[in-house]
């Protein structure tokens, strides 16, 4: 399996939505296998389930003083989607971040069901539906 790069991972978030409508209509003119569908479903629900939560902000988060000023002195990280975008090795080379700071965060990210990497992990698509998945969306997606 090719790893996405982070740009091919966030066009797949943003044309989520017309992907999830062409997958509705591609199942119901049997376009798409059980054993595809299955596949699609394994890699699309992790995504779905932290969608929902990515645009929340970190300072809404409820972070102590020191872990909010690091990270937001880092000037690249402003919500979770950014934040599950890092590793905890990025986070640690953060100036005046340190594994206290790092375990709270994993911590908060813990009770929303979210991990440090996960939105790599989760999202990889298998190459034989990569091309497929983002031409159709594009298709969707344009006027």
């Amino acid at each position: 399996m090719a790893k996405q790069t982070r740009e091919e991972r966030q066009e797949l978030m943003r044309n989520f939505d017309d992907f999830a409508y062409w997958l509705r209509t591609s199942i119901l003119a049997g376009a798409v296998t059980a054993e595809d569908f299955g596949r699609m479903i394994d890699v699309l629900l992790p995504v779905t389930k932290a969608r929902s939560s990515l645009t929340l902000r970190i300072d809404e988060l409820g972070l102590s003083t020191r872990t909010l000023t690091c990270l937001k002195n880092r000037g690249d990280i402003e919500n979770v989607g950014q934040l599950l975008e890092m590793t905890e090795g990025e986070l640690l080379k953060t100036k005046g971040f340190g594994r206290k700071c790092l375990n709270e965060v994993k911590e908060i990210l813990a009770d929303m069901e979210l991990t440090f990497g996960m939105m790599e992990a989760k999202t990889e698509v298998p190459d034989f539906m990569r091309e497929r998945l983002l031409s159709e969306a594009r298709k969707l997606s344009e006027p």
